[in-house]
Protein backbone atom coordinates (compact mmCIF):
# COMPACT_ATOMS: atom_id res chain seq x y z
CA UNK A 1 0.00 0.00 0.00
CA UNK A 2 1.41 3.07 -0.53
CA UNK A 3 2.20 5.34 1.80
CA UNK A 4 -0.50 8.33 1.11
CA UNK A 5 -3.29 5.52 0.67
CA UNK A 6 -1.69 4.29 4.52
CA UNK A 7 -2.45 7.44 6.15
CA UNK A 8 -6.12 7.80 4.41
CA UNK A 9 -6.72 4.28 5.43
CA UNK A 10 -5.65 4.74 9.72
CA UNK A 11 -8.06 7.86 9.65
CA UNK A 12 -10.79 6.68 7.24
CA UNK A 13 -10.82 3.61 9.71
CA UNK A 14 -11.05 5.50 12.85
CA UNK A 15 -13.84 8.06 11.38
CA UNK A 16 -15.96 4.61 9.68
CA UNK A 17 -17.08 3.67 12.52
CA UNK A 18 -18.90 7.14 12.92
CA UNK A 19 -20.28 7.24 9.54
CA UNK A 20 -21.59 3.76 8.71
CA UNK A 21 -23.65 2.25 11.49
CA UNK A 22 -23.87 -1.40 9.97
CA UNK A 23 -20.96 -4.14 9.54
CA UNK A 24 -19.70 -3.50 5.81
CA UNK A 25 -16.61 -3.92 3.60
CA UNK A 26 -14.08 -1.39 1.73
CA UNK A 27 -11.45 -1.43 -0.86
CA UNK A 28 -10.25 1.78 -0.51
CA UNK A 29 -8.50 4.28 -2.99
CA UNK A 30 -6.94 7.09 -3.49
CA UNK A 31 -6.16 9.05 -6.59
CA UNK A 32 -3.04 10.69 -5.42
CA UNK A 33 -3.67 14.46 -5.87
CA UNK A 34 -5.91 13.61 -8.66
CA UNK A 35 -8.98 15.05 -10.05
CA UNK A 36 -10.38 11.28 -11.45
CA UNK A 37 -9.75 7.88 -10.75
CA UNK A 38 -9.10 5.54 -13.32
CA UNK A 39 -11.22 2.08 -12.57
CA UNK A 40 -8.24 -0.14 -13.97
CA UNK A 41 -7.02 0.33 -10.28
CA UNK A 42 -9.85 -1.20 -8.73
CA UNK A 43 -8.17 -4.85 -9.23
CA UNK A 44 -10.99 -7.76 -10.81
CA UNK A 45 -10.22 -10.06 -7.32
CA UNK A 46 -10.99 -6.80 -5.28
CA UNK A 47 -14.28 -6.11 -7.83
CA UNK A 48 -15.22 -9.87 -6.94
CA UNK A 49 -14.60 -10.17 -3.67
CA UNK A 50 -16.42 -7.10 -3.01
CA UNK A 51 -19.75 -7.89 -5.04
CA UNK A 52 -19.45 -11.57 -3.09
CA UNK A 53 -19.35 -9.76 0.39
CA UNK A 54 -22.67 -7.96 -0.85
CA UNK A 55 -24.06 -10.33 -2.71
CA UNK A 56 -23.41 -13.68 -1.42
CA UNK A 57 -20.49 -15.20 0.89
CA UNK A 58 -17.18 -14.46 1.16
CA UNK A 59 -14.45 -16.63 3.32
CA UNK A 60 -11.71 -14.56 4.20
CA UNK A 61 -8.75 -16.29 6.33
CA UNK A 62 -6.19 -14.06 8.11
CA UNK A 63 -2.89 -14.94 8.03
CA UNK A 64 -0.90 -16.24 11.02
CA UNK A 65 1.84 -14.99 9.55
CA UNK A 66 0.76 -11.30 9.84
CA UNK A 67 2.94 -8.86 12.17
CA UNK A 68 0.74 -7.36 15.05
CA UNK A 69 -2.82 -8.27 16.29
CA UNK A 70 -4.49 -10.99 15.01
CA UNK A 71 -8.18 -10.82 16.40
CA UNK A 72 -9.29 -14.07 15.03
CA UNK A 73 -8.65 -16.67 12.41
CA UNK A 74 -11.06 -15.97 9.58
CA UNK A 75 -14.64 -13.93 8.85
CA UNK A 76 -17.54 -14.89 6.92
CA UNK A 77 -18.62 -11.41 4.72
CA UNK A 78 -22.11 -12.02 3.20
CA UNK A 79 -25.26 -10.02 2.33
CA UNK A 80 -23.61 -7.05 3.57
CA UNK A 81 -22.64 -3.31 2.44
CA UNK A 82 -19.51 -3.26 0.20
CA UNK A 83 -17.91 -0.30 -1.05
CA UNK A 84 -15.61 1.51 -3.43
CA UNK A 85 -13.83 4.27 -1.01
CA UNK A 86 -12.04 7.15 -3.40
CA UNK A 87 -9.99 9.61 -1.78
CA UNK A 88 -10.12 12.84 -4.13
CA UNK A 89 -7.43 15.92 -3.22
CA UNK A 90 -10.37 17.57 -1.17
CA UNK A 91 -13.00 14.86 -0.18
CA UNK A 92 -13.40 11.28 -0.23
CA UNK A 93 -16.91 9.23 -1.36
CA UNK A 94 -18.56 5.78 -0.87
CA UNK A 95 -19.20 4.03 -3.94
CA UNK A 96 -21.66 0.66 -3.44
CA UNK A 97 -20.25 -1.54 -5.19
CA UNK A 98 -22.81 -2.50 -7.99
CA UNK A 99 -22.76 1.12 -8.50
CA UNK A 100 -18.72 1.01 -9.65
CA UNK A 101 -18.77 1.27 -13.43
CA UNK A 102 -16.38 -1.50 -14.92
CA UNK A 103 -14.13 0.34 -16.74
CA UNK A 104 -13.31 3.82 -17.40
CA UNK A 105 -12.89 7.20 -15.46
CA UNK A 106 -14.25 8.49 -12.14
CA UNK A 107 -14.42 12.14 -12.01
CA UNK A 108 -15.34 14.03 -8.81
CA UNK A 109 -18.67 14.67 -9.69
CA UNK A 110 -19.17 11.12 -11.15
CA UNK A 111 -18.15 9.62 -7.70
CA UNK A 112 -20.56 12.35 -6.15
CA UNK A 113 -23.48 11.18 -8.24
CA UNK A 114 -22.85 7.48 -7.44
CA UNK A 115 -22.08 7.76 -3.94
CA UNK A 116 -23.90 7.16 -0.95
CA UNK A 117 -21.73 9.04 1.60
CA UNK A 118 -18.60 11.34 1.69
CA UNK A 119 -16.86 13.12 3.60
Amino acid sequence: MKKREASFTTNFLALSRTVFRAPCVFEIKDTRGKDVFYLRELKVHQRHALLAARLGKFPYKISDSTIGYRPFDAVLFGNMPAYLIVKYPKRWYAIPIEKVPEEGVLSEADAWALSTRCG
